[in-house]
């Protein structure tokens, strides 16, 4: 069904909220205990109701046949070693702040999610990849954009476009320390270099280590600082930092 969802929480509090347009429905699950699955709580509950609207999908059987069949309609070459190499590394996806790996496994191309979720790319033109075994028939472009930065573009089924870019970890690190104060959360954080490192802290938290992914643009593991780039003034010098995560879009905080 076409679904949007929203989660949240802190401490013990859990909530989640579900909606379900074509049949003018959600659920809600609040909870105030850390072991409660409030996702999955709330879609097992739309399943009771939302039965008469599921609409039918093929077979895994069935399934298998079209993507075997798509795969060997496919024109493959062959690519040098040295040619896929230079494809490797690491991509982020701006807009929602994930990355992929892209390393070679026994001379194929691995597009890498995670140990448990990868799938071979192979070579259909010297910088298009077909992604085999996915539902979806996806293509994988590897280019250079007009600012000269690698990017990887992913085309999926031909109707939608998912764009990442390579990393880039090399620069200056120790213009953006210093402390940061943001007047719409009363709240200040400090910059800190150590050792070409870039960390940053908030108040009653331990410093955040930030992993440069191009110019003046980082990001982290941790869940607040999963985005953060550092905006400079016309004779680039670092004004101000935006602080981006899954709950929130580039807070501002200037420089102090």
């Amino acid at each position: 069904l076409e679904w949007y969802d929203h989660s949240g929480s802190a401490a013990s509090y859990r909530a989640y909220l579900s909606r379900f347009p074509e049949s003018n429905s959600a659920a809600i699950i609040l909870a105030n205990a850390t072991p409660i699955d409030a996702s999955g709580t709330a879609l097992s509950v739309a399943e009771l109701f939302l039965n008469k609207y599921f609409k039918e999908e093929e077979t895994a059987e069935e399934n298998q046949v079209a993507i075997e069949k798509r795969e060997k309609s496919y024109a493959y070459i062959q690519l040098t070693p040295v040619q896929l190499r230079q494809d490797c590394g690491k991509y982020l996806e701006p807009e929602e702040s994930y990355d992929r790996q892209i390393k070679i496994i026994d001379v194929t191309l691995i597009y890498y999610r995670r140990e448990s979720s990868q799938t071979k790319l192979l070579p259909v033109a010297k910088n298009e990849f077909k992604m085999l075994g996915d539902k979806s028939d996806v293509s994988v472009f590897f280019e250079t954009n007009e600012r000269g930065d690698s990017t990887m573009r992913l085309n999926i089924n031909n109707d939608r476009i998912v764009n990442f870019f390579k990393y880039d970890t090399r620069g200056q690190t120790n213009e953006v320390t210093g402390n940061f104060f943001s007047t719409e959360l009363n709240s200040t954080l400090a910059g800190s270099s150590v050792k070409n490192n870039i960390y940053l802290k908030a108040s009653k938290r331990d410093r955040l280590k930030l992993e440069r992914v191009k110019s003046d643009l980082f990001k982290s593991s941790g869940r607040v600082f999963s985005k953060v780039e550092f905006v400079r003034n016309a004779k680039g010098a670092v004004t101000h930092l935006l602080v981006s995560n899954g709950g929130a879009l580039k807070v501002r905080f200037t420089k102090r």
